[in-house]
């Protein structure tokens, strides 16, 4: 199962397949979901609040395929997540909190919890003083990969 960063649905509907220009992608996505690709409802905020057409969209055709992050599972990884990204002195105090916010550490803690390929744009950045998707993932032995090794991973064609 993959488990959609925001990131994913944004680039996807800014740069490589806009709604207007490659309509399948959004058809494909919304076929092979079901039993294959999900995320969960701090993504669904994040995309909410952008309030524009990917937002209308996602709400009238994504939200069966968004998940809650309630289990207590998953609220027990995260607390190992916010754990190690505070106690780690490598990233700057104010990116620890950005990241925190966000619904970053959630996606991990629901794919390390359900077994789940995590889908993002971010790379690894190992050194850097953010906090990156791709690290917490390596710390936590959660894979990831990109939206277009999902795609390909899955026999996807648009």
């Amino acid at each position: 199962m993959y488990v959609l960063d925001s990131n994913t649905f944004i680039e996807a509907k800014n740069r490589y397949y806009g709604f207007d220009i490659v309509p399948s992608f959004w058809n494909k996505l919304l076929e092979i979901s079901p039993g294959n690709i999900l995320t969960i409802k701090p993504i669904e905020s994040e995309i909410m609040a952008g309030h524009d057409e990917l937002s209308t969209w996602f709400e009238s055709n994504y939200t069966i395929n968004t998940y809650s992050v309630d289990a207590t599972e998953v609220q027990q990884v995260f607390a190992d997540i916010s754990r190690y990204v505070t106690r780690n002195a490598q990233y700057k105090d104010s990116e620890k909190v950005r990241f925190l916010s966000k619904a970053d550490p959630w996606i991990i803690a629901y794919a390390h919890v359900n077994n789940c390929v995590v889908v993002t744009h971010e790379i690894l950045a190992p050194g850097s003083k953010k906090v990156k998707i791709p690290d917490v993932c390596q710390f936590l032995n959660v894979q990831y990969i990109n939206v277009f090794e999902m795609l390909r991973e899955l026999h996807i064609r648009i």
